[in-house]
């Protein structure tokens, strides 16, 4: 997983983006890893804060338009466009799961 949890403190988890070689910069499977374990910490009660914070030197580069290997072939299968379009959806979609 390219997001290591760690419960820090009674209701604090901190989020930490694990892709220090290219300065985190958000894959589809990094932002799918995010909305998964956000939705994960949405079902506990007990969690209060959410920290996100990012191995290495930086925080997060932006967008890796590089492509993402770990995708499913019917996704890479896209190409370049389809890819894009993609990574727009599961940022929407984070950002929906964040707000929740």
């Amino acid at each position: 997983m390219s997001v290591r949890r760690e419960d820090v403190d009674k209701g604090i988890v901190q989020l930490t983006l694990d892709d220090p070689e290219r300065y985190n910069a958000l894959t589809n499977r990094m932002v799918m890893d995010l909305r998964e374990v956000l939705a994960e910490i949405k079902e506990e009660r007990e969690a209060r804060v959410v920290i996100l914070t990012g191995a290495g030197r930086g925080f997060c580069a932006g967008a890796n338009m590089a492509g993402d290997e770990e995708l499913p072939a019917s996704i890479r299968e896209r190409g370049p466009v389809g890819l894009v379009n993609k990574m727009q959806e599961n940022l929407a979609e984070l950002m929906l799961v964040i707000h929740e």
